[in-house]
This record gives structure tokens, C-alpha cells and sequence, in this order.
């Protein structure tokens, strides 16, 4: 894939989804460094704004999507991790039943059930099967879906989980983005049949029409390569 100069004010094309590219103009940028400016970059985002924010170590994903919620609910949520938190998701589906996510669809990475049994255990009984799919996956991803004209898509790389380093979080009010990120979820939820840990035989026709026409995988064929080893947990 050839990466082109992006024009001021441009975002460049460096995401592919499945041959398909996402750009998008900025009305204005905010940023923020440590716990609390983060979060006030992330309050009162209009459509056309983007925020890139260095978290400070003391607050969890969760933390900052509250943020959000405070803007976006009700609203729906897809959001995808390598990893999850028992304790984080219990505190995510506090908003379920608050009203404040009115639909929740979750992606983790496939090798999570193998890492921390446990804790995946734990999230499969709280979340429901229904609403997770295992995938071979490291993007951590959501979008916040409130309508037309409300959508929130962020970028970061923070787990559903306690985040004691420092990470990012990019946060973007725009349709292009959020379309490119939920038509992921959708292919998934598609292909992915829940409580299966991806590869399965429903998926081989999938993998055999993947990638595109000049060569490259396609992201599908990626999230359920079985000759691909898992990451080791660190």
C-alpha cells in the first residue's frame, strides 16, 4: 500500500479496512497530558473536532469513556481490547443498566480466554455471549453511536483493564472514522459466531476469498489466521 502526503488539515491515509480507506478534514484539535486535562480535552466535542490526549497512568479506559457518556448518552457502544478487566467491565455495564449504553457490543482478542481464564470466565457470565466475539485482534477501539450527527470514535492504546503506564487516547467526532471502525464490528459479528474463538469452519470461505486485488490480506483473513501464534501476556 502507497501512503500519499495528506494535505493540511487532513488526515493521512493510514488505516486500511478491507481496501477501503477513511479520511477526514479537522475542524479544530484539542490535546492533553495527565489525568485531568485529558478528560477536559475530552468534554464538549463538536463534529469536526479530534482530541489526542497522553493519560498520566492513574485512570482507566473506562474513566474516559464516562467522559464521553457524559455528551453521548444514550448512545450505543462497540468497543474492541486485547484484554478486559472483570472489575472494568462491571463498571462499563453500570451504564447498561443505567440507560446511558442502550446496545454494547464487545470484540477481544482471541488468546484472552487462554491468558486469563479467569477473568475471561468472569466477563463471558456478566457480558453474555451475545454481545462478545474472540477474534484475533490488538486495536483498541470504540465508537460511541448516539444518531445521526452524534457519533464519537476513539483510538488507544489502553485495555479494558487497569492501565498503570502511560498510554494514548485519540478521540475524533466524525462520521468517516466511526463508519470505518463499526463496519468492523459488523463484519465481525457477521462472521464470528459467539463463544468461538475464531478460525472456525463457518469462517474458511472468508478466508479463502480474502485480501484484495493488488495482494495484501485483508483484515479479516489477519483476525482469524490460525497459523499465526498468540501473543505471550506481559
Amino acid at each position: 500500500m502507497t501512503t500519499r502526503q495528506s494535505r493540511a488539515g487532513e488526515l493521512a491515509p493510514g488505516v486500511r479496512y478491507a481496501g477501503a480507506v477513511a479520511r477526514t478534514h479537522v475542524r479544530r484539535a484539542r490535546w492533553g497530558t495527565g489525568c485531568q486535562t485529558a478528560m477536559a480535552a475530552l468534554r464538549g466535542l463538536e463534529v469536526g473536532d479530534v482530541a489526542a490526549v497522553l493519560t498520566d497512568a492513574t485512570a482507566s479506559l473506562v474513566e474516559y469513556l464516562e467522559v464521553l457518556l457524559d455528551d453521548a448518552a444514550p448512545c450505543r457502544l462497540a468497543l474492541s481490547t486485547w484484554s478486559i478487566y472483570r472489575g472494568d467491565m462491571a463498571r462499563l455495564l453500570g451504564h447498561v443498566d443505567a440507560g446511558d449504553v442502550t446496545d454494547l457490543r464487545v470484540i477481544v482478542d482471541r488468546g484472552f480466554r487462554q491468558r486469563r481464564p479467569d477473568d475471561w470466565a468472569a466477563v463471558v457470565e456478566m457480558l453474555g455471549a451475545d454481545r462478545m466475539r474472540e477474534v484475533r485482534l490488538h486495536a483498541k477501539l470504540f465508537v460511541l453511536d448516539g444518531g445521526p450527527g452524534r457519533v464519537w470514535a476513539g483510538a488507544s492504546s489502553m485495555n479494558l483493564n487497569g492501565n498503570s503506564r502511560v498510554e494514548n487516547l485519540t478521540v475524533v467526532r466524525d462520521e468517516a472514522i466511526a463508519t470505518m471502525y463499526r463496519d468492523l464490528f459488523d463484519l465481525v459479528w457477521d462472521r464470528v459466531a459467539p463463544g468461538e474463538a475464531s478460525g472456525v469452519d463457518p469462517l474458511r470461505e472468508v478466508l479463502a476469498a480474502g485480501g484484495s486485488e493488488d495482494g495484501e490480506r485483508s483484515l479479516l483473513d489477519a483476525m482469524l489466521d490460525e497459523s499465526a501464534e498468540d501473543l505471550t501476556w506481559f
